[in-house]
């Protein structure tokens, strides 16, 4: 068995030696090393680092994946939505409405951001401040903002903005997501004077952004509105128990 062992390690690849050489290479280039892991097995290795605007993933060859930076207008969303039959669900969205500018500057480790609103002088966030989980996502935290880099096939951006909570879980995230019951009924449902009425609900999502649990039903002020009844006669119930809410 060991013989045999050995003669696979032979003919295959030294993950190990390729490895400490690719970290060693980055380091000397100045490359800022995000995440690494190298199986000895060789089962398992990459390494994720900062190149000139750009994040790297690095599988010592196998499938190395460029991730650009620069101007990012493609996110992701994970709304409440009808389809054409007025049935109502929750689901991941594609969406182009971003304008940001991530530019990487890593001779001082630091990426700098611009929304071109709340931060269009730069906001300078250091490499030591972004959390990366393996080679999964990397989570961006601000005082207004929590941005998730999730390291798929293409760059999945996520970002809170004003209306939703991201909160890390042991698998993924949880992503508390609220929006305006005027823009979610008919016109005139809710009375025209309560503009800052919001309903919630949540969605459980793994570590690269796909939906493994969502809630069955939106609140709003204590009020529950399955979202199976959304859309029907029946969800006037309810909006009537909101209305009478809002007016306490």
């Amino acid at each position: 068995m060991f013989l045999s062992l050995a003669l696979t390690m032979s003919c295959g690849k030294d993950y190990n030696a390729l490895f400490q050489e690719r970290v060693a290479q980055l380091n000397k280039e100045g490359k800022c090393i995000l995440s690494q892991y190298n199986d000895y097995m060789g089962k398992e290795h990459y390494i994720v680092y900062m190149d000139d605007n750009k994040i790297v993933l690095d599988t010592l060859g196998d499938s190395t994946k460029v991730y650009p930076l620069g101007n990012i207008k493609r996110c992701i969303h994970y709304d409440l939505n009808a389809d054409k039959n007025g049935k109502y669900r929750i689901e991941k969205c594609e969406q182009n409405d971003l304008n940001w500018d991530i530019t990487t500057d890593n001779a001082n480790k630091q990426l700098v951001f611009n929304d071109h609103y709340y931060h269009e002088d730069g906001l300078v966030i250091p490499y030591s401040e972004l959390k990366v989980h393996k080679r999964d996502y990397i989570l961006i935290q601000m005082e207004d903002n929590d941005i998730i880099f999730f390291l798929n096939k293409e760059l999945d951006v996520l970002s809170s903005g004003s209306l939703s909570e991201i909160y890390e879980t042991e698998n993924g995230f949880r992503l508390n997501q609220r929006g305006n019951c005027q823009m979610l009924f008919e016109p005139g449902v809710i009375p025209w004077y309560y503009t800052d009425l919001w309903y919630g609900y949540s969605v459980f999502t793994d570590s690269h952004g796909n939906i493994t649990g969502k809630s069955d039903s939106i609140e709003a002020l204590g009020v529950k509105i399955p979202i199976s009844e959304l859309g029907t006669p029946k969800v006037n119930e309810y909006v009537q128990k909101i209305i009478l809410e809002a007016s306490r």
